[in-house]
């Protein structure tokens, strides 16, 4: 769910910055884009924020569990980073799939 919502997050932000650039290349003053740019910004920002909520309600109506967050000891995720076990790859990625299976092996 973190991660669902951080990446709904930073694909508003991309789509914010590229707005911006467009209604700058256009000149925004001269074609009234800025007042436009403006309302879009809030837009964007209620939608960023409002994400996790409307998230929640749609996976609650389809009866989906959300597991409660790991308690592994941090040295544990440390040591399979490092020893490059499973879930973690050649190059000790693979945290926050650490995470869910170690909890649950």
């Amino acid at each position: 769910m973190a991660e669902a919502v951080a990446n709904y997050q930073r694909r508003i932000e991309t789509l914010r910055s590229e707005l911006k650039v467009w209604v700058e290349k256009k000149n925004a003053e001269d074609h009234g884009l800025i007042r436009a740019f403006e309302a879009a910004q809030i837009v964007l920002s209620a939608e960023s924020a409002e994400y996790a909520g409307h998230l929640n309600e749609n996976i609650k109506a389809s009866s989906v569990e959300i597991l409660p967050v790991a308690q592994i000891p941090h040295m544990e995720l440390v040591a399979r980073a490092t020893a490059r076990r499973r879930p973690c790859d050649d190059h000790g990625n693979g945290y926050r799939d650490t995470l869910n299976l170690v909890d649950r092996t």
